[in-house]
C-alpha cells in the first residue's frame, strides 16, 4: 500500500510517502514558519523524491489532533482537497497514536505528550503488542502532575516532553527516559506508520480530534453565561 503522509498538528510539519510500511521519503520542518505556508512544498517535494504523484497513491494518511486548532485545520483541509481530487480515501491518525509509532519496538510504556498550555498537557500511553501499540492511558487533556500519576516507567515523547522535561524529571528521576532528539517531535513518518493499522474512511468523513474546545469558543460561551446571567 502506497500512503502519502502529512503532519501539521503541533510546531513541526512533514510529509513522507511510504510504501507497504517502507518509508520512501520524508521531509520534516521546525522553523517557525505557518504550516499554510509550507505544507504543500514538502507534500510536492516528497512525491516528487519519490517519483510518485497523488493519483499513484493508495490512499492519504493526516494527523487529526489533538494539537494546534490552525495547524489541524491546514492539515486535515489539505489531505481532503488532495484525497478528492484523487478519488482516495483518507485515514484520520491521532496525533499521540501517530507520535507511539515512532517508538516501535521499545519494550516498556510509550508516553506521547503535547502541550496543551493553560498548565495541560494532551496525554496517552501505549506499549507494543505483536507489533502494534496498545493503548493503556486514552487520549485526554489534563495537568501533567495528574498524568505523572498514572505511570511507572516510560519513555517520554512530544513537544510536551520537551516544554516539561524537568517537571517530568523532578517527578520521576530515572523512571523517565526521552525519545532521542531526531524522533521527539512529530513525524509524518508516525503518521504513515500508524494509517496501515486504523480504519480508512472518505474524505468527506474525516474529521479533526480536538478534545477541547478552541480559545474563541471558551471565550463566545463564558460572554453567553455572563448575558444569560444578567438577563436573569
Amino acid at each position: 500500500m502506497q500512503i502519502l503522509a502529512i503532519e501539521s498538528a503541533a510546531k513541526a510539519a512533514g510529509a513522507a510517502v511510504l510504501c507497504d510500511g517502507r518509508l520512501i521519503c520524508e521531509q520534516f520542518v521546525n522553523n517557525g514558519l505557518t504550516h499554510s505556508r509550507t505544507l504543500m512544498e514538502l507534500i510536492d517535494g516528497v512525491l516528487r523524491a519519490a517519483g510518485k504523484k497523488v493519483t499513484d497513491m493508495d490512499g492519504i494518511a493526516v494527523d487529526v489532533g489533538p494539537g494546534s486548532f490552525t495547524g489541524i485545520r491546514i492539515g486535515l483541509g489539505t489531505a481532503k482537497g488532495l484525497a478528492l481530487g484523487a478519488d482516495k480515501p483518507i485515514a484520520a491518525v491521532p496525533s499521540l497514536l501517530g507520535m507511539a509509532w515512532l517508538m516501535a519496538g521499545y519494550p516498556g510504556t510509550i508516553v506521547p505528550i503535547m502541550d496543551a498550555r493553560r498548565g495541560e498537557v494532551y496525554g496517552a500511553a501505549y506499549a507494543f503488542e505483536n507489533g502494534v501499540p496498545k493503548e493503556i492511558l486514552p487520549m485526554e487533556p489534563q495537568p501533567l502532575s495528574a498524568l505523572l500519576e498514572k505511570i511507572d516507567t516510560a519513555v517520554f515523547i512530544g513537544d510536551g516532553a520537551e516544554v516539561h522535561r524537568e517537571a517530568i524529571i523532578e517527578k520521576m528521576g530515572n523512571r523517565a527516559d526521552f525519545a532521542p532528539p531526531h524522533l521527539l517531535h512529530q513525524h509524518a513518518a508516525g503518521v504513515g506508520l500508524a494509517a496501515r493499522h486504523i480504519e480508512w474512511q472518505s474524505a468527506h468523513d474525516a474529521a479533526p480530534i480536538y478534545l477541547r474546545l478552541a480559545q474563541a469558543e471558551r471565550e463566545w460561551l463564558t460572554k453567553e453565561n455572563k448575558d444569560d446571567c444578567h438577563r436573569k
